[in-house]
Formats: C-alpha cells, sequence, structure tokens
C-alpha cells in the first residue's frame, strides 16, 4: 500500500538512511564505531573519550518532535536519577547526544530548554546528509545505543524500563565523598565550681530520622492502586460509585495533570477489584505499581481495612520523579504496569485482514513492524496464559498456526500546554517511545492546493546527465513524484510505485520523479537498491532549499501529483488505492 504521512514530526521519526552497496552491521557485542564532532564549545569531543563509563549514545534533531516531547524528557530522568552513582566495572553513567541539525543556534538553545544538562553534546552540521547516519545504520531518530565501559554495544533502541534494568544489573552505589574535615579539638577551658543549671529539655529533630520511643519506624513497602484517569482538575464526587471498593485519592502526575487513584492494594486483589471497576463502566482503568511508606510491620490495606500483606518490609520499588516541564511539554513513564499475552498467528511482508477474518471472534487484531520492515500479526489481548492458550488451540482448529507472546504496558503521560494544544493525557499500550500507536498516516495538506492549475515546469538532468522536462510528458497522464533519498516514506512508496507502473506502462501514462538530494551518487545507489523501473528520474541538487518545493506548495516530502495530458494537475496525494482507480477510469484499463 501507497502509505502516506502526516507531519514533519513523523517524517522526522522515519528518516531513512541513504541505502548504499555496503551496509554496516552495528549490533550488540560489537564495539561502537567512533564519532568524532565538535561540541558546545566548538572543539572535537571523541566519542572514545568516555570510556571507563556506561554510555547512552542517543541519536537526536531539533526538528525531531518525537525526540523532544518523549525521549528528551526520559533522558533527563535517567541522567539526574543515575548520574551520582558507580557501578561495577563503570565509574558513572552519561549520555553522548548526537544531534543531526545545520541549525547550531536552534541546536543550543533547544538543549537548554530542554535542560539537557550533561556535557556530551555534539553536532553533526551535515544533518540529513550525515555519514553517521549509515556508520550506525540508522533508520530513524530517536535512535540510540548502550555503551558499556569498554565502548561496547549492550543495548540498541531499549525503552527507559529497558536501560533502567541494564543499569541496575550493574550494581549502581553512590559516588563516595571525601569526609568533612574536622577541625581539632579544642580543650573546654576548666571551670571551678560551676553553677548548676535545671535540666534543659532536649530541642525537637528535625533530621528526618525517626524518634526514639516515641512513634514506630517507618519502611517503604510496594503497593498496588487502581488507576481510573489523569486530569487537570479532577473531582472526586464524579467517582462516588466505586467509594464502597476502596479510599479515593489524586497524585500528582505532571504539572498541570493529576492520577485519580482508588484503594490500596496487595497484587492480587488490585486484579480482583480491577474487574469490579470495569463493570461499572470505568473501561480504560489499569493498576498501578506504588511505594509507600507505612509503618514497620504494618501490612498493606485492602479495600476493607484488613492487612493482606506480611510486615516484611518489601524491597523498594524504583520511584520515578516527575521530570520538569520544559517549552510546554512534558512526559512521565511509569514502570511496567503488568504483562499480559497475545497469539502471535504469523508475520508478513503485506498484511491483509481479510485473510483473518475466520479468528475475529477470538479477539482484537493487532499489527506491529519487526526490525526489518516485516509486519506481525497479533490477536487478543489477554490477561493469563492459560487464556491465551485456549485463543490459540481455536485458532489451530480454524487453520491457523502461531506462539503465546508476553508483552508489558506500561503508562505514558505527556501535557502540552494549554495555549498550544490544551492538556492531553494518553496511557499508551505498549512501551513509551516506540510509538508504535502512530500506524496509519496520511499526506499533511499542501500550504495551497494545486488542483486545476498548470503544473510549474521542471527541467532537470537525469541519471545519464541529460536535461528532462515536465512539459515534454505533454499529452500523457503523467504521476509528478517528488522525494528524497533520506525520507522513509518515500522509500516504502517505491515497491507500490513500481507495480503502478508495470500496471500501467503503454496506456499513454508515465512516472516523472524529481529527488531533492544533494548528493547525486547517493540518489543513483537508491535508485538502484529499489528497484526503480520508470525512465523519467531527475535529481535536484539544491536540496531541501529548492524553489520547486515553494512553487509546488510543498512542505513534506514524499508528495504525488496526477497530471492530465495538458500539463493540469487534477490529483494531489493520492492513496495508492485512490491512484489505482483514478488511473484505472482515465486509461479504462
Amino acid at each position: 500500500m501507497l502509505k502516506q504521512f502526516f507531519s514533519l514530526c513523523l517524517l522526522a521519526m522515519l528518516v531513512l538512511l541513504p541505502l548504499n552497496s555496503k551496509v554496516p552491521t552495528v549490533s550488540i557485542g560489537e564495539k561502537a564505531p567512533e564519532i568524532d564532532l565538535n561540541g558546545l564549545n566548538g572543539k572535537a569531543l571523541k566519542l572514545s573519550s568516555l570510556q571507563g563509563n556506561l554510555v547512552l549514545v542517543n541519536f537526536w534533531s531539533t526538528w525531531c518532535v518525537a525526540c523532544n516531547v518523549i525521549k528528551n524528557p526520559e533522558y533527563v530522568r535517567l541522567y539526574n536519577k543515575y548520574k551520582d552513582f558507580t557501578f561495577d566495572k563503570a565509574r558513572s553513567f552519561t549520555l553522548y547526544s548526537v544531534a543531526f541539525d545545520s541549525d547550531k543556534t536552534k541546536w543550543e538553545n533547544r538543549i537548554k530548554e530542554n535542560n539537557l544538562d550533561w556535557n556530551n553534546h555534539v553536532i553533526d552540521l551535515d544533518s540529513y546528509y550525515s555519514n553517521y547516519w549509515m556508520l550506525y545504520n540508522i533508520k530513524s531518530i530517536p535512535s540510540s545505543f548502550l555503551l558499556d565501559e569498554k565502548g561496547v554495544i549492550i543495548g540498541i533502541n531499549l525503552t527507559y524500563e529497558q536501560i533502567e534494568r541494564e543499569l541496575n544489573k550493574r550494581n549502581p552505589k553512590p559516588k563516595t565523598t571525601p569526609p568533612p574535615v574536622v577541625p581539632p579539638a579544642v580543650e573546654p577551658p576548666v571551670v571551678v565550681n560551676p553553677p548548676v543549671k535545671p535540666p534543659v529539655s532536649p530541642p525537637p529533630t528535625d533530621s528526618g530520622k525517626p524518634p526514639v520511643n516515641n512513634q514506630p519506624a517507618t519502611v517503604e513497602q510496594t503497593v498496588f492502586k487502581i488507576q481510573l484517569g489523569a486530569m487537570p482538575n479532577p473531582n472526586l464526587a464524579n467517582y462516588k460509585n466505586l467509594e464502597d471498593l476502596g479510599k479515593l485519592e489524586t497524585q500528582q502526575a505532571t504539572a498541570k495533570l493529576f492520577r485519580v487513584l482508588l484503594g490500596t492494594f496487595d497484587d492480587a486483589q488490585a486484579k480482583r477489584v480491577l474487574e469490579d471497576v470495569r463493570m461499572r463502566g470505568y473501561k480504560d482503568a489499569f493498576v498501578r505499581k506504588d511505594v509507600e511508606k507505612v509503618p514497620s510491620g504494618a501490612g498493606t490495606q485492602g479495600s476493607a481495612g484488613t492487612a493482606t500483606a506480611s510486615g516484611n518490609p518489601a524491597k523498594p520499588a524504583q520511584t520515578q520523579p516527575t521530570p520538569p516541564v520544559q517549552g510546554g511539554t512534558g512526559t512521565v513513564t511509569s514502570s511496567v504496569l503488568h504483562k499480559y499475552f497475545k497469539v502471535q498467528v504469523g508475520v508478513f511482508k503485506f498484511y491483509d485482514p481479510k485473510k483473518f477474518t475466520a479468528i475475529a471472534d477470538l479477539g482484537p487484531l493487532d499489527t506491529e513492524k519487526t526490525g526489518n520492515g516485516l509486519t506481525r500479526v497479533l490477536l487478543g489481548k489477554f490477561t493469563s496464559q492459560e487464556d491465551a492458550d485456549k485463543a490459540l488451540a481455536t485458532a489451530k482448529t480454524k487453520g491457523f498456526n502461531g506462539v503465546v507472546v508476553t508483552r508489558e504496558e506500561t503508562e505514558t503521560v505527556v501535557a502540552y500546554a494549554n495555549t498550544q494544544y490544551g492538556d492531553t493525557y494518553k496511557p499508551l499500550n505498549e512501551p513509551a517511545g516506540d510509538m508504535a500507536l502512530m500506524r496509519s498516516f496520511e499526506f499533511t495538506p499542501l500550504k495551497k492546493t494545486m488542483l486545476n492549475r498548470a503544473a510549474p515546469e521542471i527541467t532537470l538532468l537525469g541519471a545519464n546527465n541529460s536535461k528532462q522536462t515536465l512539459s515534454g510528458q505533454k499529452g500523457k497522464i503523467v504521476l509528478l513524484y517528488l522525494w528524497a533519498t533520506w525520507s522513509g516514506p518515500a522509500r516504502e512508496n517505491h515497491e507500490e510505485l513500481n507495480k503502478i507502473y508495470q500496471k500501467y506502462k503503454g496506456s499513454n501514462f508515465d512516472i516523472y520523479s524529481v529527488a531533492f538530494d544533494k548528493n547525486p551518487e547517493r540518489w543513483k545507489a537508491a535508485i538502484k537498491e529499489d528497484k526503480l523501473i520508470w525512465p523519467f528520474q531527475v535529481i535536484d541538487v539544491k536540496g531541501t532549499e529548492s524553489d520547486l518545493l515553494g512553487k509546488y506548495q510543498i512542505e513534506y516530502l514524499p508528495a504525488l501529483f496526477l497530471i492530465d495530458e495538458n500539463g493540469t494537475i487534477i490529483a494531489e496525494n493520492l492513496t495508492y488505492e485512490q491512484l489505482d482507480s483514478e488511473l484505472g477510469r482515465l486509461l479504462k484499463k
């Protein structure tokens, strides 16, 4: 299907590495390739200079919305949480941030705005055309690599929770500080027959230590609560029909959002109460893990107020501080809430939902993209392995094979400034940062429609260095295709465009494609790699500075225009199905 994408955010997230004849393999267990770029002070800062530390290398840009809204706030939290720790075999944890950006001032300002307080920031002013896209085999940003103390890759594109697990495996310990200098003791003066003073009560302490023989000591204990939602100004009176199940409370999630929570339970109790809560109409409620301070020896209180947990202190869970809200945005990601199970019924190059109607009654169908671009088809969302196994057994009776897979559910809260989009809250049913929910895309409308206008002339060089004009195709139905080698959405379209050309060639139809790229060799390599078979292919070496983008009212690539025999634009930014249907009508095929 001819995929279409709706914003620079998604274009930025899906910028694709220009393919070449040799694509490097950067994988776990290999030494990270050297990076040698200039830092904030204008001097070179090599990645290898950080060996001896655990290093998270993150590739980002000021124009990448996913980087700035999701990943950078997460990295701020990680850095602040672990910067003061040492690890087994490693001095500390730090980040090495590589920005693909042609605007140095904007880069410097974004670092300040987002509170990216670590020292290791470098910039590649080649931006889209950086060699590091190929060197690290980067297909999209944000993209990250976790390195051990020897500079060996131990994780690629990990979630917040996965990075935490890797760091915690390495036994983090607070950095030791030298003991304070104590001045030499001074002998007190000798007082002969000192006056007797009345006894004075000791002043109250504010050291934070539990008082002796006064109140019992407290311990941190893992508890479970039902989260009902998150909003700017929650009114607990709206949840009265749940008061018999437990105490209602609010908890701050971001600077402007508050969670609404029900009860304090152990794990098993929380799951039982959750079923009742959902039956009462709160379909999006879920179990949230929290840490509370309770008197030593006290248990977790259920909804009826009965102790249900042992008095042994639980191991404290990792707390997640609320990140600072900068530039109108903030992100909070909880630890894993719970696991659920799905049935994987296949991995396909092309996904056709019609082929799975026979098992649609077993649960909702979902898809995921694999690392090599295939589509994984998943069935249902089961809370127990037993239910998933039953669904798999039923699917097999209908001719579908498969396996049961587990998934972890986390919560992400993103708050936007009121002046921009208004406050929003959305729990994601998959690891934060993957942006896997964004599966259906459309072209963003042009700045101004080009319909019923004469297509502006284009005269550019083809692969054989000969001039090719758009007007030279007058008398034909022409698909004008504008793209770039670094655009992931464009490269994904090419297989379908080849099918269109094969189907309609010889029927007074042709494709005229313009690549906006400063590197002609990379363009030629992409044509060969993607097996583009139509003859009229030209390049604009001005790249994104080309005046053609303005003439065609284009802000985002790729873009499509259908032009009739008279050179008039009759359609723009069609889907594959729309394009196929329209060409079939025009060419009577």
